[in-house]
């Protein structure tokens, strides 16, 4: 029960990468050296040819990218915010939703580089360009 509380050893990891973060404050540690910064905290996990990854989304651009990166990352998610605002009701409820779903998703997985985040950023931003559009074009 080591575990308990850390939700599977990730704030450790966590912890490691914002440790990585002040030494990289300015443009971070470079995309995908997250397990490479690490390292010198938390040394190589157990099982080979396994390397530690941020478990979180939002931490592991920040640590990556620095806040320059995150920074552009942050203005993405707040135009993909105000696209899905700007939709009428029952479209803002729906990507409201998948949006809200995604960031909790996020905050505990690596998916900076998935498939399924940047679908829905393009689906969000379809959907909102369509409003755009006559009634009679949308058909």
């Amino acid at each position: 029960m080591g575990d308990a509380g850390t939700l599977h050893n990730r704030t450790r990891i966590w912890k490691a990468g914002l440790r990585a973060l002040e030494n990289h404050a300015a443009l971070g540690v470079g995309a995908g050296a997250y397990p490479e910064a690490v390292r010198p905290t938390l040394g190589r996990p157990a099982l080979a040819g396994h390397e530690y990854v941020a478990h979180n989304t939002f931490l592991s651009i920040l640590v990556e990218c620095g806040p320059v990166g995150f920074g552009l990352f942050a203005a993405l998610a707040c135009a993909l915010a105000l696209f899905v605002w700007m939709m009428p009701r029952a479209e803002r409820s729906l990507w409201t939703a998948m949006l809200a779903v995604w960031a909790i998703g996020v905050s505990t997985l690596s998916w900076e580089q998935r498939k399924p985040g940047w679908l829905m950023l393009a689906l969000i931003t379809t959907q909102w360009a369509l409003s755009f559009r006559q009634p009679e074009e949308r058909a």
